[in-house]
């Protein structure tokens, strides 16, 4: 053994060479990256309003006014809101062979629960905090189960569709 304390291949500082190259690698600037507004481009707000064309038909009558209805019934079986729906059609039909019913409610509760609760890097998720869901097409069973479980935790879910390459 030689006098670093590291073993063979130790530097003087007790580092391997190996990974002081790792460690020189991660801390140079990345190449040919790409700012994101290149990936993602949003042709809405690129395009201005076009000029009103004086040539355009004006429009001709009376402005239309709305006209009251009859009130719509309410009904008592009615659920008050989407998770009060998956969480009563997961407990009475959650032995069919669905996975919307049983499975969704339970993988969303859990991630639900990984939200609040277990998810590291020292700042917690509060409930009304924006998480980004990136999920290709081919994952939408998974999808589902974040976007419910950001739903159970009173997180905002916003989902963005991850380029199809790096090119």
């Amino acid at each position: 053994m030689t006098g670093g304390g590291g073993g063979p291949g130790a530097a003087k500082g007790g580092v391997s060479h190996k990974i002081q190259q790792l460690l020189n690698t991660l801390k140079r600037p990345k190449k040919n990256r790409r700012p994101i507004e290149e990936y993602f481009r949003d042709e809405d707000i690129a395009e201005a309003r076009p000029a009103e064309d004086p040539s355009a038909p004006r429009p001709v009558g009376p402005t239309m006014q709305p006209v009251s209805g009859v009130p719509l019934e309410s009904r008592q079986d009615w659920h008050r809101n989407l998770e009060a729906a998956i969480q009563h059609h997961s407990s009475t039909l959650g032995k069919h062979p669905c996975y919307i019913c049983r499975k969704l409610a339970l993988r969303s509760q859990k991630v639900a629960h990984f939200l609040l609760n277990k998810l590291g890097g020292g700042k917690q998720i509060q409930p009304g905090d924006r998480v980004a869901l990136v999920f290709r097409n081919d994952e939408a069973a998974t999808f589902a189960s974040a976007f419910w479980g950001c739903l159970y935790a009173a997180i905002i879910p916003v989902a963005i569709h991850p380029p199809l390459s790096r090119d």
